[in-house]
């Protein structure tokens, strides 16, 4: 369009000379091109920069989730290892959605069953139209942290439950930060403003060009270049500010979850059962409210032998 409208000014300039006066527009063109290039440059960067946070907020992700899988791998009791593990490997999935905007659609319905089953879908909770309901990620976590309690049934360490936690708490946050930027984009009236001020720009420019009389097949590549390029810059930074469109989020997913199934599933280890726990409650590592009635008689009989051998000491006894 803009390419047509110079070479329709052009032609109107040999038949109506007032057309002509279209070059005097040239200074306000120039002041204008400035403001656009600068808009164009931030909005760029802004968008670049937006790409690159949801970019590393993915990675967190996946890695947490190996992290997950990783202790699993150990720690998980062999009957409950199976359905964690398609659990921990939709995870991703789940927050993939979220970024995308897609989350209870047929769509992300279908992924999901991929890793989780129609059964497993289904316990998510769903309505009348079998899309999944309210948050999936927090969902997922919250089944996995129901079969962390259940490992007490098979007396897995406390601390083994614990940093297998942590895991969950970590991708809690790195959830959130996808949230985040899927839910604050880039205001819809600054976007059209650039896009409107650009448009509006190209066809001052190459109107004030036309004007001048230069040959058309000169005005018409020069025109369509121009166009081709600023236009083109405007594309980019419109796509970069959806970063969860445009990273090949799916292929993640897919090789995660390629990872940890045949790592979970593939694995026979046993864990460690019936250890001594002496070391886990005398390490500080714990939390203290966790432990603290474990510490409480130890700490009574320390004190109480403490107690009697500083008695017998001060008796003459020997208490060797």
């Amino acid at each position: 369009m803009i390419t047509l409208v110079s070479a329709l000014v052009a032609v109107l300039r040999a038949r109506y000379p007032v057309v002509a006066a279209l070059q005097a527009l040239a200074p306000v063109v120039q002041v204008a091109g400035g403001a656009i290039c600068l808009l164009l440059a931030f909005r760029t960067n802004a968008a670049f920069a937006r790409f690159n946070h949801a970019a590393d907020a993915f990675a967190e992700v996946l890695s947490a989730t190996r992290n997950l899988s990783r202790k699993m791998v150990v720690w998980c009791p062999l009957d409950d290892r199976e359905a964690n593990a398609r659990l921990v490997a939709a995870i991703p999935w789940a927050i993939k959605h979220r970024g995308q905007g897609i989350e209870g659609t047929d769509a992300a319905r279908g992924e999901l069953e991929n890793v989780l089953g129609r059964d497993g879908v289904d316990r998510l909770g769903v309505d009348e139209l079998g899309r999944v309901l309210g948050n999936v990620p927090q969902k997922l976590m919250t089944e996995i942290t129901r079969g962390l309690d259940r490992m007490n049934e098979h007396k897995v360490e406390l601390i083994y439950q614990l940093l297998m936690d942590n895991d969950l708490t970590a991708l809690h946050n790195y959830a959130a930060r996808t949230d985040r930027l899927a839910s604050t984009p880039t205001p819809v009236s600054y976007a059209r403003h650039i896009s409107r001020g650009l448009i509006f720009w190209l066809l001052l420019f190459t109107s004030s060009v036309a004007a001048t009389a230069p040959a058309l097949w000169v005005l018409v590549p020069g025109a369509l270049f121009v166009s081709w390029l600023t236009l083109g810059i405007d594309d980019i930074g419109m796509q970069l500010e959806q970063p969860f469109t445009v990273l090949a989020v799916k292929e993640f997913c897919e090789e995660c979850q390629a990872e940890v199934e045949k790592e979970m599933l593939d694995s026979a280890w046993t864990p460690r059962i019936g250890a001594p726990r002496d070391d886990v409650l005398s390490s500080e590592f714990l939390n203290s409210e966790l432990t603290a009635f474990d510490r409480a008689p130890r700490a009574r009989s320390a004190k109480k032998e403490d107690w009697e051998s500083q008695d017998a000491r001060w008796q003459g006894l020997d208490v060797s």
